[in-house]
């Protein structure tokens, strides 16, 4: 890997742990789905804020459904406030 390829790169921010959007807001998902040479934006809605029960650990955490187009491949990329730049969580199917 060169070392100058992430220079003047800054990393995304995040979402503090008291902060979250309203349901209904937009939201882009971010990735490189399987196939493609380029990075995939698709944008949707925030349509549901849930507690659920993560099936590997047992424990509970907090899941968002939003209605962006996932690609395959696009799993683990960005789920985005786009008025903010901030992520808000992590997009898998």
């Amino acid at each position: 890997l060169d070392p100058r390829c992430f220079e003047g790169v800054e990393p995304m921010k995040l979402f503090g742990p008291k902060e979250l959007l309203q349901v209904q807001s937009k939201v882009q998902v971010m990735g490189f789905p399987v196939g493609g040479d380029y990075l995939s934006i698709t944008e949707g809605v925030l349509s549901r804020v849930e507690v659920v029960e993560y099936s590997h650990s047992r424990r509970p955490g907090l899941a968002l459904t939003v209605d962006a187009a996932i690609n395959a491949g696009n799993s683990g990329g960005p789920v985005v406030d786009p008025g903010s730049g901030k992520m808000l969580a992590g997009a898998h199917q």
